[in-house]
């Protein structure tokens, strides 16, 4: 798994206040098509933090199932391929400093979206929360038309991990031979 930290205030853990460390999921379909969540007209993986006592593979299927209504076993979901770890001064304008890690998995599955089951936290709730699939092989044109909408919700650093991750994914799909029929 390929691991990058992010750390342009040169941070130690010593200076953290407080540790977050979160999955987001790559869900594909059979179609090739991958489901995203789009909060307040921003893209984004579906994802969220762990929780006590969960693995990664264990919150993807919570998170998936919160957010999507979509039951998915332990068995769809790939081993994570990517690890971001980012230092962040004053996380989000606060007087606190974060360590962040988001670990990055694939999964697969061809159920149905069902709203009913779905179970937002109150910030998603309180958002314009929608879902939506795009062609895989459309992804990066689509994220970089998002990019003026995330830019003026100031989530523009999410177009940015996400081109980023996407480029990670390439490289370990490609050693896989996953996508290859596009190329």
């Amino acid at each position: 798994m390929k691991v990058v930290t992010l750390n342009p205030n040169k941070l130690t853990m010593d200076d953290i206040d407080r540790e977050q460390h979160r999955v987001k999921v790559l869900l594909f379909n059979s179609k090739d098509e991958i489901l995203l969540c789009k909060i307040n007209g921003v893209y984004n993986f579906i994802g969220g933090h762990i929780e006590e006592n969960e693995t990664v593979l264990e919150t993807a299927q919570r998170e998936i199932k919160e957010e999507t209504g979509i039951s998915m076993r332990l068995g769809n979901f790939s081993a994570p391929f990517f690890k971001l770890q980012s230092f962040e001064k004053n996380y989000y304008g606060s007087p606190r400093n974060y360590f962040t890690t988001i670990e990055f998995i694939e999964g697969r599955t061809d159920a149905p979206i069902d709203l009913n089951k779905t179970n937002l936290d109150p910030e998603e709730q309180k958002k314009d929360f929608r879902l939506e699939y795009v062609s895989y092989k459309d992804l990066e044109n689509t994220l970089e038309e998002n990019r003026k909408v995330a830019r003026e919700e100031e989530r523009e650093f999410i177009i940015d991990e996400m081109l980023a991750v996407l480029k990670v994914y390439e490289k370990e799909t490609v050693k896989n031979n996953i996508h290859e029929e596009e190329r």
